[in-house]
């Protein structure tokens, strides 16, 4: 905030607001604060709808440019957070003028970091990683697909599709009994993984990429991710490459996996030379059928080698390996290194098995193994009732019941992008293009809108009904799954969710029994007398048997 005269200097103000929508002024400073950058902490207590604004007011006069940079929001307090943001500043002053700063004065703490891991295919390791706090020279560059982190990944568009980001088990998970058909059963780190959806619009060959779009200082690094290629049909089963291109433009392959490599989350760490203008590309390419579903997630960019890494990536981890592949790879051991700041990270391994699940290696490691003999048809048949993703030209058999004696409104059925008002909605369907959902905005608070089942015949005694449902905004009502033996008007609450979920695609399951002739409703309720109370559901499935 500098003007050659302090009178022409306005406002900046940062304030926020909770959920019950009054608002705190948590900085505000007026007029000329000096040539230079200035750095204030703000503590921000733990409330429900945090909104954080910022506000510059101009001045009397045209000297009144003022600037904001490196803003970061850190869970925990300011003298001790949970994580360290990933930018280095450097601040230059050039005056005498005291800046008023924090009040909370940063501390250095020394976490230790204990790491114990037991890669047997039958239990399930917890790796648990607390974030030293480091001064370092290079940043760490991290995407975990979660839908309050930042990704160092971009969508490709000059490729055919996109990667997906999914919660849950992949579509066809489970299929006709059968566990571990194609894709992961979850993700491997927090709740969220990127994966490629191949049925039913993909075709062999098809293309998936995300790239990194970022200046990356010209130092070796160690890029390391989870991978899972599980297909039942090993022929099924594509190819996940991994490549880097740099100043001259040449892409070098890295990394390269086709077809089935197990019902498991497999790791990986590649040594990254110093080079300019790097650039890394993660390409998916569809196999020769539709179980093809391949995801990654846990990708982390750290300065150093892959031995001795400049400083760890912080994340929790619980992994399962539920199968008895076995990984031939070129290993090299993780040793334990001390970063040059005041924290010092320990590891301690306890390996109980010859196998060894997370590796570390050069572009040439071993493709695992495995031997599968079809018997079956390759495309999903009977179990599969109803899909319904809501894309152009996809018919879906939960429609709108046009019933004004039981309904106030309809359900907005192919809608892509974000809904029409701010801070409620999604920004983009869970997959594809399109999705379901109320637009609350002219209705009465408890109005109701259906999406039924009534015009489908639903004999089966057993199903498993599932979908994604997206619930945000300050004035969200109630979604509700309904289901009745047909014209007995007896209706029956499944499964029933209110208020505000975030900003972020949910995953549901439930098991439906005991019927002859099923009809089932979702219903969507306008929540309180203002307008953020969009509610949207995306890929609804409806197959026969047990969700177990």
């Amino acid at each position: 905030m500098r003007s050659y005269y302090a009178a022409h200097m306005g406002t900046l103000e940062v304030s926020m607001t909770d959920g019950s929508g009054s608002e705190t002024i948590l900085f505000s400073q007026t007029g000329n604060q000096g040539n230079e950058w200035l750095q204030e902490k703000l503590e921000i207590p733990a409330v429900d709808d945090l909104e954080i604004i910022v506000k510059g007011t101009s001045g009397t006069g045209w000297m009144s440019d003022m600037a904001v940079d490196g803003i970061s929001l850190v869970p925990g307090t300011c003298a001790s957070p949970l994580a360290t943001p990933d930018p280095t500043k450097t601040t230059t002053t050039t005056t005498t003028t005291t800046p008023t700063t924090t009040t909370t004065p940063t501390t250095t703490t020394t976490p230790t970091i204990t790491t114990t891991t037991t890669p047997t295919t039958t239990t399930t390791p917890t790796i648990t990683t607390t974030t030293p706090t480091t001064n370092q020279e290079y940043s760490i560059f991290e995407c975990t697909a979660e839908t309050d982190q930042t990704c160092m990944f971009i969508q490709s568009t000059d490729d055919t599709f996109n990667w997906e980001k999914k919660s849950g088990p992949a579509p066809y998970y489970e299929y006709s009994g059968i566990t571990g058909v194609t894709g992961p059963g979850g993700a491997k780190e927090g709740s969220v993984y990127f994966y490629t959806k191949t049925y039913p619009d993909r075709n062999p060959g098809d293309v998936a990429v995300m790239f990194t779009d970022i200046d990356f200082q010209k130092v070796e690094r160690c890029f390391s991710f989870w991978y899972h290629m599980r297909s039942y049909y090993a022929a099924h089963m594509g190819t996940l490459e991994i490549s880097m291109t740099d100043g001259s433009g040449s892409e070098t392959i890295l990394f390269s996996r086709t077809g089935n490599q197990g019902n498991e989350w497999l790791q990986e760490k590649l040594e990254i030379p110093a080079v300019d203008d790097l650039k890394i590309i993660v390409k998916g390419i569809s196999g020769t059928g539709w179980m093809s579903d391949m995801a990654v997630d846990g990708i982390s960019l750290v300065p150093g080698t892959c031995a001795s890494p400049l400083a760890a990536p912080a994340r929790t981890t619980t992994a399962t390996l539920t199968t008895t592949t076995t990984l031939a790879t070129t290993t090299t051991p993780t040793t334990t290194t001390s970063p040059t700041t005041t924290t010092t990270p320990t590891t301690t391994t306890t390996p109980t098995t010859t196998t060894t699940p997370t590796t570390t290696t050069t572009p040439t490691t071993t493709t695992p193994t495995t031997t599968t003999t079809p018997t079956t048809t390759t495309t999903p048949t009977t179990n599969l009732v109803i899909e319904c993703g809501f894309e152009q030209g996809q018919t879906c058999a939960f429609e709108n019941i046009e019933n004004p004696d039981i309904e106030d409104f309809d359900w907005t059925l192919d809608q892509s992008g974000s809904t029409s008002t701010k801070r409620t909605g999604p920004a983009a369907a869970h997959s594809g293009d399109k999705y379901a959902y109320i637009e609350v905005n002219s209705q009465e608070s408890g109005d109701i809108a259906i999406l039924s089942s009534t015009y489908t015949d639903l004999t089966s005694s057993s199903y498993c009904l599932s979908f994604y449902y997206h619930m945000y905004g300050k004035h969200t009502g109630d979604l509700a799954v309904y289901t009745e033996e047909r014209d007995t008007g007896m209706w029956s609450t499944l499964w029933d969710k209110s208020g505000n979920k975030g900003d972020q695609w949910i995953y549901a399951s439930m098991d439906i029994t005991g019927y002859s002739d099923l009809v089932i409703e979702i219903e969507a309720t306008k929540g309180g007398t203002w307008n953020k109370g969009d509610i949207a559901i995306d890929d609804i499935m409806l197959s026969i048997g047990s969700c177990n």
